[in-house]
This record gives structure tokens, sequence and C-alpha cells, in this order.
């Protein structure tokens, strides 16, 4: 794979988590797939609160992209977020039981995509 590939891989990363994060940011718990009721003010307000650590997290992803063969650590960085934050998921599946389905298959990325992605780029830096 190439490092073309991976710089894409990232913008697009980052894009989406931009988009993702500021829908929430704006609308709220209620954007969520499987969402039927109201959550609590404080669910809501940390809801909104990580979002917008989710649009900082699309522009880092976007300003590591165009450097992501060359910038080990920032790269890891990312896929360390990523990964915490699926470990997260899986905590939050156990605990809470089983989420939307588009939030399970997320889960999966989360925990399987960042060692991929470091690996990737390990081959391209040798």
């Amino acid at each position: 794979m190439s490092g073309k590939a991976l710089r894409a891989l990232l913008t697009v990363l980052g894009i989406v988590a931009i988009v993702t994060g500021l829908v929430v940011v704006i609308g709220g718990s209620g954007v969520l797939p499987g969402e039927e009721g109201a959550v609590g003010a404080t669910t809501e307000s940390e809801l909104r609160f990580f979002a917008a650590f989710w649009v900082a997290f699309g522009a880092f992803a976007l300003y590591v992209a165009p450097r992501a063969a060359a910038e080990t650590t920032l790269l890891r960085i990312l896929a360390l977020a990523v990964f915490a934050g699926g470990v997260g998921r899986a905590l939050a599946w156990l605990s809470a039981g089983p989420p939307h389905p588009l939030f399970a298959v997320l889960t999966v990325i989360e925990l399987t995509g960042p060692p991929l992605l470091v690996a990737w780029q390990a081959r391209l830096t040798r």
C-alpha cells in the first residue's frame, strides 16, 4: 500500500470526524442512530463537549495526512486516540448492552484499524 493511499485515508478520516463532530455539537443526541428518547442534560452536555474534541481530532488528522509517512509519532497519537475510543465503546457495550448496529461496526473498526494503520506506516518508513 502506498503513502498516497495512507494520506487519502487520513484525509477522509479527518473530514468525516469534522463533519460528524459538528453534526453532534449542533444537533446533540437526537442525531444519533438508535437514540429513541431524550438523554439527561448532563449526558447531552458531555456528548456535545466530546463531539468538539472529535472535530479537533479531525483537524489534527488533516494536519498529519500530508506528512503521514514521516510523522510516526503524530500518526501513532491519532491511532491511539481512535483505539482508546474503541475501548470506551467496548466497555459501554459490556456495561450497558449492545449499541445500534452502526456503533457495533464502529467499535470493531476502532479496535482493529489503528494497529493496521500503524503497521501500514511502519512498512512505508522501512
